[in-house]
């Protein structure tokens, strides 16, 4: 397993990208079927897995795979919650994004969509 850490922090390396609002953007690389990666997602964060190449299931229930359900989102929680990833097809690749909300007013006008 391998992960390209844009934003965050995953096996000791932090990506390039500091976000004033924390936040994970990793790209996670499974070469295998079978593989599990537990992940924590601190308390109060939103969290979403795209899965673009390859099948992962998350939690053990959810199924995201790039052919069908690309997509997995998890809202935030009042206590810290470890997500669960395992792989179901070999040379999965899939993107994690958490990150704590603003919490400020949506503008959006056309297909801009900005806070206020």
């Amino acid at each position: 397993m391998n992960a390209k850490v844009i934003s965050g922090e995953v096996f000791g390396v932090k990506g390039p990208i500091v976000a004033r609002t924390p936040t994970y953007y990793i790209d996670f690389i499974f070469e295998k079927s079978g593989a599990t990666y537990e992940h924590v997602i601190p308390a109060g964060w939103n969290s979403l897995i795209v899965c673009y190449t390859g099948a992962v299931r998350v939690q053990g229930e959810t199924m995201v795979d790039s052919t069908e359900k690309n997509v997995a989102h998890f809202v935030r929680s009042e206590v810290d919650e470890t997500i669960r990833f395992e792989t179901v097809k070999d040379f999965t690749r899939f993107i994690m994004l958490a990150g704590k909300p603003l919490e400020e007013p949506i503008a959006n006008y056309g297909p801009f969509v900005l806070n206020t």
